[in-house]
């Protein structure tokens, strides 16, 4: 009888104290591993060839592996951190500083100097990969200054070697989604189009002449998660103070080729011109 009392004072002694543990013990498996939703586009570029655009609410990042190359922004901060996980280096620089940086947009062509609002033209409504979009029309579009009118000439001559202006329109198809103005001004600096909502994920090209060209295609639209520490600033690597330094590397040259090839001379990339 008194090993009995004794077992059930211990029995009861136990639970007492199982009850008395705080709760913040029990096993949180849920945050251990947080994720992050996010917008993911493959796109063609005449640029950069395969690039993904990763877009949440509050961050943006943005794959070039042709360059082995990354460029990632999130809040608060919003400074831009250009990296390369493969070399190991980093050029951290704030936005204002890298708006005025040589970097070669999307779609490959030159820069325009100021950029006409897109917000403020006509849209009509449209749809890409299940998602609602718009499409803005670009009419008499013209390169401005000397480079870009050589460069135009270079890749896209109509079989008459001599400088020309080549008039044409552009259409864009952008998705509606709305984003802070923070990452609209960062996306806008990555494809050179101007728009205050959405991301591009097509802009072609019609020239007078019947040609046409993309100069932004996207491959795949993907609304997934990501690892909470997706957007982060790599730490430990070597601290470069030139953006191309990042940029440069053996495997970019040998790429040079590439990316004429995937331009063309006279040809939209990736196909035979009209």
């Amino acid at each position: 009888m008194a090993c009995a009392k004794m077992t059930r004072s211990i029995r009861t002694t136990l639970i007492a104290i199982l009850l008395l543990l705080p709760m913040t013990q029990a096993p949180t498996f849920a945050s251990e591993n947080p994720t992050i939703n996010v917008l993911t586009l493959v796109q063609q570029s005449p640029e950069h060839g395969d690039a993904t655009v990763t877009v949440s609410n509050k961050a943006v990042r943005f794959d070039a592996p042709r360059a082995a190359m990354t460029i990632v922004a999130s809040a608060p901060t919003w400074q831009i951190s250009v990296y390369s996980k493969e070399r190991k280096t980093e050029f951290l620089t704030s936005f204002e500083a890298f708006n005025q940086i040589g970097f070669s947009n999307l779609r490959g062509v030159p820069r325009r100097g100021k950029n006409t609002n897109l917000s403020a033209l006509p849209s009509t409504k449209s749809s890409m990969f299940g998602m609602e979009c718009k499409t803005i029309h670009l009419a008499n579009q013209k390169p401005t200054g000397m480079a870009p009118r050589v460069l135009d000439e270079m890749l896209y001559m109509d079989g008459k070697r001599k400088l020309d202006d080549h008039s044409h329109g552009t259409d864009i198809v952008a998705t509606v989604e709305k984003y802070p103005p923070q990452i609209v001004a960062i996306l806008t600096r990555l494809y050179d189009i101007p728009v205050a909502e959405g991301l591009p994920i097509a802009a072609i090209d019609e020239f007078e002449n019947g040609r046409s060209r993309f100069n932004l295609k996207t491959k795949s639209i993907t609304k997934t998660s990501v690892p909470a520490n997706f957007f982060d600033i790599p730490t430990g690597y070597k601290r470069l103070t030139a953006f191309s330094d990042v940029t440069r590397s053996v495997q970019s040259q040998k790429n040079a080729e590439d990316i004429f090839q995937s331009l063309g001379i006279g040809d939209d990339f990736g196909s035979k011109g009209k």
